[in-house]
């Protein structure tokens, strides 16, 4: 077999860097699992109702911030004090209840950061 000078290097990098990212993202699916597992434990008659009131009451919310048929994820994400991923999420539940009609979605350049990403991906 015929190596450059320093590619064994290179090479080694390369499967340090595999087994990184394997590593990683053996993490992330575990702990979905984990979360799924321990969110079916909780998912209570009782609890199922609560969370349908709360979708109830932030709905109502997101749509007073939506009053002009637009509105600014962020700012309303600050407000209210969800994530912005939970305003989308509300967005897309408003949408399948027939309560509201997404036509138009604009969006800008990211920060290239994961916000939904478990911390362990971010160590």
């Amino acid at each position: 077999m015929f190596i450059i000078e320093g590619m064994e290097d290179n090479i080694e990098l390369d499967i340090k860097n595999v087994l990184d990212t394997e590593r990683l993202l053996t993490a992330r699916m575990v702990d979905s699992i984990l979360r799924t597992c321990q969110m079916a434990s909780y998912a209570t008659p009782e609890m199922q109702e609560m969370f349908s009131q709360w979708l109830g009451l932030v709905g109502e919310q997101v749509l007073r911030e939506c009053a002009e048929s637009s509105c600014d994820v962020e700012a309303m994400a600050r407000t209210i004090g969800v994530s912005e991923s939970t305003i989308f999420s509300l967005l897309g539940f408003l949408h399948r209840s027939g309560r509201i009609r997404i036509e138009t979605v604009r969006f800008t350049d990211g920060d290239g950061k994961n916000s939904e990403a478990c911390s362990c991906l971010t160590k």
